[in-house]
């Protein structure tokens, strides 16, 4: 094997031993709780009372992840307005969660 893939590989191996940080408000994950929301994009409109869900950077919208966006920050601010980009549709949301305080397992 030669030495960049060695490296690669121990890299690979590193980075699967140490998961993403979670997504958080006011110093809790919120990641894997299910939420009520709206998210918003000027290209698409307003998608209103839909399903959210956190893992990490990375946002779920739908029962059954529709969208699957990508938060510019961990570390939720405003839970009214919280940025996140679709990178497979090339289009920047605003999330805005209802119930962050009270989010169901």
């Amino acid at each position: 094997m030669t030495r960049i893939a060695a490296a690669a590989l121990a890299l690979g191996l590193a980075a699967a031993a140490f998961p993403a940080a979670a997504a958080t408000y006011k110093g809790r994950s919120v990641d894997d709780r299910r939420y009520t929301g709206n998210v918003h994009s000027d290209l698409v409109g307003t998608l209103q009372a839909v399903q959210i869900r956190f893992n990490g950077a990375m946002i779920f919208v739908g029962a059954t992840g529709q969208l699957v966006l990508e938060m510019r920050d961990e570390v939720i601010t405003d839970p009214r307005e919280i940025e996140a980009y679709d990178h497979r549709r090339g289009i920047l949301w605003v999330v805005e969660v209802l119930d962050i305080e009270s989010g169901k397992r």
